[in-house]
């Protein structure tokens, strides 16, 4: 087959990878990355299952040693989340930080075992670089790897009973924590991406937008009052069809219970009209997550339910 320098899947995005690109050749350029890894993800489970592994929740380790890869705690000095990598007599094994939570630790190790169901994982392993440059191609790997890891942790043949008798809410997020010892964020991505419903989960911090980052730094007079920090968007994830598009960086309105949320530090809910073009009513559930670092502001997520 011919040789080529991208692919652009239905959705209008372009894929630069060298192994994304031999993944897609596989299926003779008739379907998306991310539907190939999820296939693939998925047969490494049912694979796993019909050897015994079971769960929830499903411990990645045991995944890991049916398939031949070795997995221990890195070192002292360890500062990756996890890495794979082939030792000299062609062993892979998985280094994973004992330090970080066990919800992480088991993500970062699905994250890992997505790493061998790409073609020439061998190579694409050992050629893993930790700088990152502004056009990363490398960014496409890691993209897909954590949409396969969501179906290792947390396979949709389970994920959706359990989601259907705890129900679409932010309620339902901590019980589901507890089944699948998964993060929040891992939670709530698996609950958009399973949901038979339109709807969105979004993510808000506490920050300047970047222009007023600018002008606060040129701002030298005391009687110039310095912009003040919002709610404002970090990242959305939204259902297949969801009608409408929730830019990064707009702020929550001002009598938004994401507010709220932000003070009682427990779930709320209203009926609400945000200033984002075609945003209708929406029902919003906002609740506070704890942050990535100790030091990172305070985040909410909010669950996003179209009522039109």
């Amino acid at each position: 087959m011919k040789y080529i320098e991208f692919y652009e899947d239905s959705s209008g995005r372009k894929w630069y990878h060298k192994s994304v690109l031999e993944l897609i050749k596989q299926y003779s350029l008739k379907e998306d990355p991310e539907n190939i890894i999820r296939k693939r993800a998925i047969n490494l489970v049912n694979e796993g299952l019909q050897y015994g592994w079971s769960g929830p929740p499903f411990d990645p380790k045991i995944l890991a040693s049916l398939k031949g890869i070795k997995v221990e705690k890195g070192p002292p000095t360890f500062k990756e989340e996890a890495m794979i990598f082939p030792r000299g007599d062609q062993q892979l094994i998985i280094l994973y930080n004992p330090f970080s939570p066990p919800t992480r630790i088991n993500f970062s190790i699905c994250h890992e075992l997505t790493h061998t169901l790409f073609p020439n994982y061998y190579e694409t392993i050992k050629l893993r670089s930790k700088k990152r440059q502004k056009f990363d191609p490398n960014k496409e790997i890691e993209y897909l790897c954590d949409i396969g890891a969501s179906e290792i942790l947390m396979p949709a043949e389970f994920f959706k009973k359990d989601l259907k008798k705890y129900g679409l809410s932010l309620y339902s997020v901590e019980p589901l924590r507890q089944i699948y010892l998964a993060s929040y964020e891992a939670v709530i991505r698996r609950m958009i991406d399973l949901a038979d419903i339109n709807c969105a989960a979004v993510f808000f911090e506490f920050k300047l937008k970047p222009k007023e980052i600018n002008s606060a730094k040129q701002i030298t007079f005391d009687f110039f009052e310095s912009p003040k920090p919002k709610m404002r968007v970090s990242y959305a994830i939204t259902s297949k069809n969801f009608p409408f598009f929730i830019p990064k960086d707009k702020s929550a309105p001002d009598n938004s219970c994401i507010y709220k949320a932000v003070i009682t530090q427990s779930i709320e809910s209203d009926i609400e009209k945000w200033e984002i073009k075609n945003f209708g009513f929406c029902r919003i559930e906002a609740m506070p997550i704890p942050p990535n670092l100790p030091q990172s502001p305070k985040r909410i997520v909010a669950l996003v339910f179209p009522l039109n």
